[in-house]
């Protein structure tokens, strides 16, 4: 029962199903990954291997599901980390569940979801203010820059990237990659 809780925490509600299955849902326990911001969760041993070689493939069956094939790991209006058992609220846009700080940023999501749901061509896992390498998992907040996702350490690096964004952009842009699949191992 423990295991199941930790694993719901990190995972998010229940009825997540597996995005390389479909209408399997995904277990609570066992291997996980992270893509974009994006955690998804298997139903099998199989699945992980398949979707960490083809992501994209995944992310756009996942956009044809009813039920959410995965949980983005911050509020997509205040951009900041936020887990599962902490949310006021959920949406599901194409496939993926979002959580939200409050019910207003929940409205605001609403009115424009494909505003707040774009993708990124290009991520940096390193803080652009700090310099500091971060993980997806462990990353405090996130910004988009032009084609390029950034993530923040601290809460203390945001206001240095608000006031000058395209400098700190300009430092890490050599860091950009494309996204890349995380594995998670929740126990």
């Amino acid at each position: 029962m423990l295991t199941t809780l930790v694993a719901a925490i990190v995972m998010g509600p229940s009825g997540m199903m597996c995005p390389v299955m479909g209408e399997h849902e995904a277990k609570s326990t066992g291997a996980m990954a992270d893509y974009a911001g994006i955690r998804f969760g298997f139903c099998c041993a199989s699945c992980p291997p398949l979707f960490e070689k083809e992501p994209g493939k995944y992310l756009k069956a996942a956009e044809k599901s009813a039920k959410p094939m995965g949980l983005f790991l911050f509020d997509p209006i205040s951009m900041r980390r936020i887990e599962a058992k902490n949310a006021k609220a959920f949406s599901t846009y194409k496939g993926i569940q979002y959580g939200f700080e409050n019910e207003t940023s929940k409205r605001l999501f609403d009115k424009e979801p494909a505003k707040f749901t774009k993708m990124p061509a290009q991520e940096v896992l390193m803080c652009p203010v700090s310099g500091e390498t971060i993980s997806v998992d462990k990353a405090f907040a996130f910004a988009d820059y032009k084609d390029m996702r950034v993530y923040f350490c601290c809460a203390d690096c945001i206001k240095p990237w608000s006031d000058n964004p395209g400098q700190f952009a300009e430092k890490v842009r050599d860091k950009a990659t494309k996204p890349k699949v995380a594995k998670v191992v929740v126990k």
